[in-house]
């Protein structure tokens, strides 16, 4: 069984200043629809004290006691739905 040998570049390497460093990711952990469902609970509101904002994540409609749409610490997500491959205009 022959081994495939891999260049470092093809493995997310780059070379910088003649040394090989890693390229690090620019997205984000996880697709907005499910960050959106994270929780975390804001004990009264939504400020310095809320373990949303301690823990640099934004508030969302499942978090507790949540101010709703006067929190400062919320962030509108455009939600995009995929269209079915069967329905897309072809009979």
């Amino acid at each position: 069984m022959e081994r495939t040998v891999f260049e470092p570049i093809q493995l997310g390497m780059e070379i910088v200043n003649k040394s090989l460093t890693p390229i690090y990711t620019t997205k984000g952990p996880a697709p907005a629809k499910i960050v959106s469902l994270i929780t975390c609970g804001c004990n009264k509101g939504c400020g310095k004290k809320c373990k949303c904002v301690n823990t640099n994540l934004r508030c969302t409609t499942l978090c507790k006691n949540c101010q709703g749409q006067s929190c400062i610490n919320t962030e509108s997500i455009d939600i995009v739905e995929e269209e079915d491959e069967e329905h897309n205009g072809i009979i």
